[in-house]
């Protein structure tokens, strides 16, 4: 009897010790929340300092990013041409590639000159608020996802391609509804721009699936303490080499579709082509904040 009020007495203590323990990481955060909303408090020495490391990033980058906006718009000209000349697009694609990649660099440079400026009380509270921002993040995917349903790859749930109209196989989807509406498609051609989607989709996943993963990784390096600059240059370069290899496929995609294609459905399908589409990839160039 004795021990069993004791076991009691214990599980009562450590349950207890938990609550209190939940508790104080709830107040922890409730106070990180807040504290990030106040921002950090920076000296005046220190906001000159990134003023001037943010006018320098803004010189370095100008003309990489008007120069950018020149291949876009020609990258839109070459594959809305009657006769596309791949050789280009792809010289084209190779020169964004590389742009895209300087600027990110770029952007990394600065974020570390930044960061060399700060006290290690407020790169603490960067580095916490960063992965707070990342769990919420998190939270909110998660979220929509079960709202909005489930998309399965051979039984298994694939995040990648899960709706809220941002998975890869549901863009997919809803631009071949699009393109059906809009070039009136037969009912061999809707199958045939099908199989055509499916076996994109399912010769690019590999590399896709390589692209979140360095995504990911270079999420964990950002965020770590004592970050690795090798290593982040390292992962730009490949991450950049396979973004180029799914542009080079989107567009090789691009010219299976326009063979289904008679002339009239054509000179339709060419009317939109590269609409909202950067380099066939299908992700405009971001700031590269992770």
């Amino acid at each position: 009897m004795k021990n069993i009020k004791k076991n009691i007495a214990v599980i009562g203590v450590a349950g207890l010790l938990m609550c209190a323990g939940l508790n104080l990481n709830a107040q922890r955060n409730m106070s990180l929340n807040k504290d990030c909303r106040k921002g950090i408090e920076y000296s005046d020495q220190q906001k000159e300092q990134i003023k001037k490391a943010k006018i320098e990033f803004a010189k370095a980058t100008k003309d990489l990013k008007n120069e950018l906006n020149e291949l876009r718009a020609r990258q839109n000209t070459l594959m809305s041409a009657d006769k596309p000349n791949l050789k280009a697009i792809y010289a084209n694609i190779d020169k964004a590639s590389d742009l895209k990649n300087r600027l990110k660099k770029e952007q990394f440079a600065m974020r570390m000159d930044i960061k060399s400026v700060l006290t290690e009380e407020q790169k603490q509270m960067r580095l916490s608020c960063v992965k707070g921002k990342q769990r919420m993040k998190r939270g909110e995917t998660n979220k929509m996802q079960n709202e909005h349903g489930k998309i399965h790859n051979n039984g298994v749930r694939d995040k990648r391609a899960v709706a809220y109209g941002r998975g890869f196989e549901h863009q997919g989807m809803q631009k071949d509804r699009q393109d059906k509406n809009r070039l009136n498609l037969s009912d061999e051609q809707k199958e045939q721009m099908k199989d055509l989607r499916i076996a994109h989709f399912n010769a690019s996943k590999e590399l896709r699936d390589q692209v979140e993963m360095l995504q990911l990784r270079q999420k964990q390096i950002m965020t770590s303490e004592n970050i690795d600059e090798k290593m982040i240059i390292e992962n730009m370069d490949r991450l950049s080499g396979i973004q180029n290899k799914l542009a080079k496929m989107k567009v090789d995609h691009n010219m299976e579709v326009r063979k289904l294609l008679n002339e009239d459905q054509l000179i339709l399908f060419l009317s939109h082509s590269g609409k909202g589409q950067d380099f066939g990839n299908g992700n405009r160039h971001r700031r590269f904040n992770n």
